[in-house]
């Protein structure tokens, strides 16, 4: 007897909490792909960073205020530490952490977007990455006091005062920073004067804050108070985080404007996949030609977010569009402008004296007949045979058909089979169908027009009927 194979026991599987019993714990807003990017945590108003730059400016008020309220304090038991402006382990300390830790996000921020520009072939990009490095560094320092880990290999060195000091060294390290980074910033918004002035404002704060700690050189002032020295620091370093920003939300908005032109071409893909019909690749091509580009070297510094309302265009009506039409095809008329009662009563003369004409051009084959009628009663033996016969004197259009005529004398069969005349023929009588002039005037509401449309509508209806005579005569 053959034994059956054991089949692997798989282990079981363990149960999870978010899909006990068929029922999830979470909604879908909490998946991976409804989750905010980090990008967009960049705001997109100009009001979040005015209230940025606000609440900084009140921030470094209060901060000033309270170490000036509570420095005078004899209270052993009040923390007056926490209120101080210099150092580390207060409130302005963290505050000026604050600030450095969000122009390190910023940077970041501003890193994640530049790198994917196009026309970066040198890499400039990498100096918002360095900016980011740097700011948070000096984040930490503001926080703990990092710059006195210098004092041990200083202590290793012969160095005279004041060049034994760990803070000389950071704030000459420190300075050798900006200056690198200023000079490569200078470069980046060379074509943004907004930035422009923000960079060159914050430099001028951080350089006068360089300066108020040169009591010793430039002497005792207002300028070299620990309360102007920590001002000017905080207000450099919120210009430049709000800078930062700013120019995260610049790029951000500069590599969303190809984010229209992607969704038309998936959407022209999906169509072609779903469908045997193949996208015209031209089409594509001009619809994403048609859309808006910015200029890269425009500044939006002061641009708002009000939307452009355009004017809406003029509808036509459908009697306009047809007279467009017909003039179209029309020869160009001289405009002739005169007293307007006078202008009708001339288009009615006209109509009268076309419908008159088209008349007498029914009428005068009948004429004819009976004048040719008569000459072959009173002159039977007489043939006269004229091939054409011409008029020195000018005739009308209507009368030219008949300006050349034959005229026979039936008196016995030998004239007719003489091969001189040739054989009589009848010709069947002529009726001329008059133009229909209800069927023209109702393709239009007459009660709509102007006085200017009804004579331009009785002027087509002129040319019709002459063009309308002239197929009747020629048919």
């Amino acid at each position: 007897m053959t034994s059956k194979p054991k089949q692997k026991q798989q282990p079981a599987q363990a149960t999870d909490a978010t899909t006990r019993d068929g029922v999830r714990a979470y909604f879908d807003n909490a998946l991976l792909e409804n989750q905010p990017r980090l990008t967009d945590l960049i705001p997109k108003s100009l009001w979040a960073y005015l209230a940025m730059l606000l609440l900084g400016g009140i921030s470094i008020y209060a901060c000033q205020q309270a170490f000036l309220h509570t420095r005078d304090l004899d209270s052993t038991s009040f923390p007056t530490h926490l209120f101080e402006i210099s150092g580390p382990g207060n409130v302005a300390s963290w505050l000026h952490s604050v600030t450095l830790l969000m122009l390190a996000v910023g940077a970041t921020m501003v890193y994640l977007l530049r790198r994917h520009k196009t026309d970066d072939y040198s890499g400039r990009y990498r100096l918002w990455l360095h900016l980011a490095l740097f700011a948070g560094v000096l984040s930490i320092e503001s926080a703990t006091g990092l710059h006195e880990i210098l004092v041990v290999p200083l202590a290793q060195t012969d160095f005279t005062a004041p060049w034994n000091q760990a803070s000389v060294w950071a704030m000459l390290l420190v300075a050798l920073g900006a200056i690198y980074l200023t000079i490569r910033l200078l470069v980046e918004f060379k074509s943004r004067p907004g930035m422009l002035v923000l960079l060159s404002t914050s430099a001028i704060i951080l350089i006068a804050a360089c300066c108020s700690r040169l009591g010793d050189v430039i002497g005792e002032s207002a300028l070299t108070s620990e309360v102007a020295q920590s001002s000017l620091v905080l207000s450099g370093a919120l210009l430049v985080c709000l800078m930062t920003w700013l120019n995260a939300r610049k790029i951000y908005r500069h590599a969303q404007q190809g984010a229209v032109e992607q969704t038309s071409v998936a959407a022209a893909k999906t169509q072609s996949s779903a469908s045997p019909v193949q996208v015209n690749e031209k089409e594509v091509d001009a619809v994403l030609e048609e859309q808006p580009v910015e200029d890269p070297q425009w500044d939006d510094w002061d641009e708002l977010d009000d939307e452009v309302v355009e004017d809406e265009t003029v509808v036509y009506e459908e009697y306009e569009d047809e007279i467009e039409e017909d003039e179209a095809d029309q020869e160009v008329e001289e405009v002739v402008y005169e007293d307007p009662e006078f202008e009708e009563e001339v288009e009615y003369e006209e109509v009268a004296e076309v419908e008159q004409e088209v008349e007498q051009e029914v009428d005068e084959p009948e004429q004819y007949e009976t004048e040719e009628e008569s000459e072959y009663e009173a002159e039977p033996e007489e043939v006269i045979y004229s091939a054409y016969a011409q008029h020195d004197e000018p005739s009308s259009d209507s009368e030219s058909e008949y300006a050349s005529t034959a005229y026979e004398t039936p008196a016995d069969d030998s004239h007719q089979s003489s091969p001189l005349i040739p054989p009589q023929t009848q010709q069947p009588e002529k009726v001329y169908e008059p133009f229909d002039e209800d069927s023209f005037w109702e393709q239009y509401d007459l009660t709509k027009m102007s006085r200017k449309q009804l004579k331009t509508m009785r002027k087509k209806l002129n040319r019709l009927k002459r063009k309308h005579a002239e197929k009747q005569r020629a048919a």
